[in-house]
């Protein structure tokens, strides 16, 4: 293996990192003879940068076999600087005692989900990244924000505990209070009992009262929580899926389908259906056109979209194991970057002064907000997928999201018409889950069927309640 390396000089990065894959299966014997080879290659002044960033790669998976290299590392940061990002990556698989600092050098360069999903999975051995990632949890991006509060209590960083008791209330992110109150829990926080009792008492989302409850269980027990999944990706993502509920509307919300609701839902609903209604005022400020009763007048509000998509180069060279946790890894080294350009057709649109604001839906091939003005100008407010738009009272709302493998996401967005005569968005309340389908209630409210989150409604406050 290591005449492999050697013999490559760093010219395909993939025959490193299966070098290192097949080494992480190796007896701890092997590893500690690899690892003594390997500083070999380390220390030779005539290894090029493309074999070291190779051989570097192939240190971060010998895990603790590798920390024998640790010094050896800490040289080469002196004698190849530009190497520092593959230094960093070694110096964390083997795991070295500097995790934790360079964890926190690495947020403060560039802040990243995926980057807070690693540093929780090193735990407790990450905890001097702690002072960073509670910086975090004021972040604008509420998936930073949440990878943040989740990554808190996985590393057992006891100095945030002020904070995550503040935001395990926030009105606008339920998806954040279900972690705040677990991250509690992991943390075994008895400062926080109080607020957690409240939770659990009055939280309007079944699933945070539970995650509440859960949390007094542990701090009252110090037990440790165990984890649901074998891969700690999914374990740590599990936030996307933490509604629990199956309970939504079927057949876009029409009471005689739902014999058991049915009563229920004609009480809350406008009749006739909004949602296909052909309203005749189509050019009055708060009309809106959907496809299913306006496909013509849709087509005139075309624009064009270029899709970006990416993939692997070399998928059919990586063989899949049987085990549960195989996966197709995806690197800078052989990412594809492939461009189309359509002519895109919204899916629904929303009458406003001087225009329209029109949404459209792609699946997992995106979606975007744009306006388009009477005079001709048009210009794209955000780049997600828009499930519908809604006058809500005095606000303007996108319902946003999308349910697609692993990932759950929904958002309402409000969107405000400012001084500089321009549309702008903003989040303003997270959804339990990606909406599927919604309607307008006869009080004015927005009823939203989620997936996996239940079916909620929201007020124009932005109070948002259980339907059912």
């Amino acid at each position: 293996m290591i005449k492999a390396a050697t013999a490559n000089n760093g010219q395909d990065y993939k025959v490193y990192d299966l070098l290192g894959h097949a080494l992480e299966d190796m007896n701890p014997v092997a590893q500690q003879e690899a690892a003594l080879a390997l500083r070999k290659i380390l220390n030779d002044a005539q290894s090029s940068t493309n074999l070291l960033r190779g051989v570097l790669t192939i240190v971060h998976h010998l895990d603790k076999a590798g920390l024998v290299l640790e010094d050896d590392l800490l040289e080469l940061y002196k004698a190849k600087p530009e190497l520092r990002e593959h230094i960093d990556h070694a110096l964390i698989g083997i795991p070295s005692t500097y995790r934790g600092q360079i964890f926190a050098e690495m947020l403060r360069r560039e802040p990243k989900v995926t980057l807070l999903r690693d540093i929780s999975e090193a735990g407790k051995s990450a905890q001097d990244a702690g002072g960073e990632v509670s910086k975090l949890l004021s972040h604008p991006d509420w998936n930073i924000r949440r990878a943040a509060a989740r990554t808190i209590g996985f590393i057992g960083y006891k100095k945030a505990i002020p904070k995550l008791i503040e935001i395990l209330n926030d009105s606008s992110d339920v998806k954040i209070n279900w972690i705040a109150a677990q991250s509690l829990g992991r943390l075994e926080a008895k400062s926080a009992k109080d607020a957690l009792a409240v939770t659990a008492q009055e939280h309007w989302h079944p699933a945070v009262r539970r995650q509440a409850k859960k949390a007094l269980f542990h701090i009252r027990t110090s037990k440790s929580y165990t984890l649901n999944y074998n891969n700690f990706p999914s374990e740590f993502f599990a936030y996307d899926h933490f509604g629990g509920c199956v309970l939504i509307c079927p057949n876009g919300l029409k009471p005689a389908t739902f014999p058991a609701l049915g009563d229920r839902l004609r009480k809350i609903l406008n009749k006739p259906n909004s949602e296909t209604d052909d309203t005749t005022a189509k050019n009055a400020t708060g009309a809106k056109l959907n496809r299913i009763a306006a496909r013509e007048q849709l087509e005139k509000l075309s624009y064009q979209r270029e899709i970006i998509g990416y993939g692997e180069s070399d998928n059919a060279e990586q063989v899949g194991c049987e085990e549960n946790d195989a996966v197709i890894e995806i690197t800078d080294e052989q990412l594809l970057e492939y461009c189309e350009q359509i002519t895109q057709v919204p899916n629904v649109a929303l009458r406003v002064e001087d225009g329209w604001l029109v949404g459209s839906d792609r699946g997992e091939w995106g979606g975007e907000l744009v306006f388009i003005a009477d005079n001709g100008e048009r210009y794209a407010l955000i780049q997600e997928n828009i499930h519908n738009l809604y006058t809500l009272r005095t606000k303007q709302i996108a319902v946003a999201g999308l349910a697609h493998k692993s990932s759950n996401d929904g958002v309402i967005y409000e969107l405000t018409y400012g001084l500089d005569a321009k549309w702008r968005v903003q989040p303003w309340r997270a959804l339990p889950g990606a909406p599927l389908l919604s309607r307008q209630t006869l009080s004015g409210e927005i009823l939203i069927g989620t997936f996996s989150g239940g079916t909620v409604i929201v007020s124009e406050d932005g109070n948002l309640r259980m339907a059912f």
